[in-house]
């Protein structure tokens, strides 16, 4: 047999037992490694009584010499009934000294040599083996010791016990009462909760409480004189008040009343008092309810009052609240409009029947509630357009009346001049010269050319807008117009023809503004054909007025056959915002001074697109006399 500790070729049993703690190796002759961090105890320098711990496992040597030794350590462990694990490693002692042994103490295991492998396992299963016998002791011995509080406790129950039973009947009897009270106290709640007015209130409460607590009436209150007027009148009625109070303020009183030879009871007052704080809670909601009713109709009233149109919506662009001019006007989610900025307003263009009103959008960020809300304001800003643009019409006509003037200054003089020359000359012509006829000429042009000056220095004076209407030739407004356009459209090569209807037709109105009508229409119709040559070099631009009377209205009709009109924009024309020019050069105005001017003397305007892509703009007079 091999007597020394082998190594093995694992490092395992040595970090084990390194680990270890509450493991003594006793030997005689062969100490274990020194690696092993584990109490050596030769067994010379053993002393008994030895143990004053309980370690997990002992390896003892098997050396016969030391027989004794090992004897004495079985025997204290019997004695001290330790849960200590024995383990007889490299055992060379004989059958019935190994039999003594184990009368005393059974070891774990007995090893006849020292393999390390088989040591490793040994020493592995004695620790569980040992680690659980000790909890289990511990186990034991709670175990134990609740027992013996169990019964204590048990001892002291069985005394409760019997002192609740001589209890038990009263609290039976109580608890009878109890129930019926609170079944009762929950149906007089159920009734006050159903409650939608105070008088609805009233009427329950009494209904409830007649019979079980025989009430002859009940009231609510809520003033101090009506209060004191209730106890003097019913004074053969014996009476408990319930106090109304919010804030430590109290601002009403609960009444319960019945017959004066029933006064009252504590158990009655008791009940009534926590019926009354039901009352109470119900009193006060609804006259929440009621004032935040009136608050609601007041904010709405307020909010729809504001003439613009105005939202409220949640993170979601979820429409919280609007007002009625919202709902009538925009009638779009202001989630269409999440992605702007809103640094600056946003314009936007909102069709109303057959109207298309600009409103500038504002934006602001709120909380409520600690969620994020959007608040959208919508102003209107089409009248104001209308009224920038015409102000600066304004002034471009007053420019023009401006260098109208000047020109008139600068021209009528030399062309007075001219023409009395002229005349001079033809006074004394005789008839018969050659020259006669180059000098009617010359007069007719320059009669011509004075009135060409005349009628645009008439034109561009100012008109008061607030003066009366005055019964005005439509000829003349019309051929007035053709004047002014012809100075353009005969360096253009446009021809317009007037067809004359031989009957003169007269409208109440104003000369200037109606006169600038026309010109709006018919500078519309040149720049159209003005369009065409572009893609048309030799075309022949015409435009034709005609005037009839039909269906009660006069109908003023002025078609040119330019480049037409698409139909997608044909009801833009007379937005104040659209243009199909450059908006640098063009305002885009014309038509929407035109069709405002129409307006205020009750006419109206509509541009159709005739045959060929003709563009043909009528307007109708109601209101005219006809010679």
């Amino acid at each position: 047999m091999d007597n020394s500790f082998k190594t093995g070729n694992t490092g395992f049993m040595t970090q084990t037992v390194m680990r270890a703690s509450g493991v003594h190796y006793f030997y005689h002759e062969t100490p274990p490694p020194s690696e092993w961090d584990i109490a050596r105890i030769p067994f010379a320098q053993m002393q008994f009584p030895f143990f004053n711990m309980d370690p997990l496992v002992i390896l003892v040597e098997g050396h016969p010499a030391a027989l004794p030794v090992i004897y004495n350590l079985f025997l204290e462990i019997k004695n001290l009934r330790l849960q200590t694990q024995v383990i007889l490693v490299n055992c060379r002692l004989k059958t019935e000294d190994l039999l003594q042994l184990i009368d005393l103490r059974k070891p774990f295991k007995i090893l006849p040599d020292s393999n390390f492998i088989e040591m490793e396992r040994t020493l592995l299963s004695a620790m569980e083996v040992s680690s659980k016998s000790k909890q289990d002791q511990v186990l034991l011995d709670l175990f134990n010791e609740q027992n013996s509080e169990l019964k204590k406790i048990s001892f002291e129950l069985e005394d409760k016990i019997d002192k609740r039973q001589r209890h038990l009947q009263e609290t039976k009897e109580k608890l009878f009462y109890t129930n019926k009270k609170a079944t009762f106290l929950q149906e007089c709640l159920f009734t006050i909760h159903n409650s939608e007015s105070i008088p609805e209130l009233e009427s329950n409460v009494a209904i409830a409480l007649k019979e079980p607590l025989q009430l002859l009436g009940f009231r609510i209150l809520f003033n101090s004189t009506q209060n004191q007027n209730v106890l003097t009148q019913q004074a053969h009625w014996a009476v408990y008040s319930f106090p109304l109070a919010q804030d430590n303020k109290e601002y009403g009183s609960l009444f319960f009343a019945r017959d004066k030879s029933l006064p009252f009871k504590r158990e009655d007052k008791d009940f009534l008092d926590q019926l009354g704080e039901a009352i109470a809670l119900c009193v006060e909601r609804m006259l929440q309810i009621e004032r935040n009713k009136d608050l609601q109709s007041q904010w709405q009233a307020t909010f729809n009052s504001i003439s613009d149109p105005v939202c409220l919506v949640d993170a979601d662009f979820n429409i919280k609240i609007a007002n009625q001019t919202f709902y009538n006007t925009i009638k779009q989610n202001p989630s269409e409009l999440r992605d702007h900025d809103f640094s600056e307003p946003l314009r936007l263009k909102i069709q109303k029947d057959n109207l298309i009103l600009i409103f500038e959008v504002f934006r602001q960020t709120m909380n409520i509630d600690y969620q994020k809300h959007y608040f959208y304001l919508y102003r209107d800003i089409s009248r104001q357009l209308g009224f920038e643009r015409q102000l600066v019409e304004s002034a471009k006509l007053a420019e023009l009346g401006t260098i109208s003037s000047s020109i008139a200054h600068e021209l009528n003089n030399p062309l007075g001049g001219m023409l009395n020359f002229i005349q001079l000359i033809r006074m004394d012509l005789k008839g018969d010269e050659n020259i006669s006829s180059d000098i009617a000429e010359m007069e007719k042009g320059t009669i011509k050319c004075k009135d060409i000056v005349q009628n645009l220095l008439g034109f561009s004076r100012h008109t008061d807008l607030l003066s009366e209407n005055q019964k005005i030739n439509l000829d003349e407004i019309l051929r007035r117009a053709i004047l002014i356009t012809e100075l353009r459209t005969r360096a253009m090569g446009i021809r317009i023809d007037l067809q004359d209807n031989n009957e003169k037709i007269f409208i109440l109105g104003q000369f200037n503004p109606l006169a600038q009508v026309f010109c709006n229409i018919l500078q519309n119709s040149y720049e159209a054909i003005a369009e065409k040559r572009k893609q048309q070099p030799e075309f022949d631009g015409t435009i034709r007025i005609t005037t009839k009377i039909k269906s009660n209205a006069v109908i003023i009709s002025i078609e040119d056959n330019g480049i037409g009109l698409d139909e997608k924009i044909q009801e833009q024309i007379f937005d104040p915002l659209f243009t199909t020019k450059d908006p640098e050069k063009n305002s885009g105005l014309g038509l929407t001074l035109a069709k405002q001017i129409l307006q205020d003397h009750k006419a109206q305007i509509f541009v159709t697109i005739q045959e060929e892509g003709k563009t043909c703009v009528s307007i109708h007079f109601p209101d005219f006399i006809s010679l």
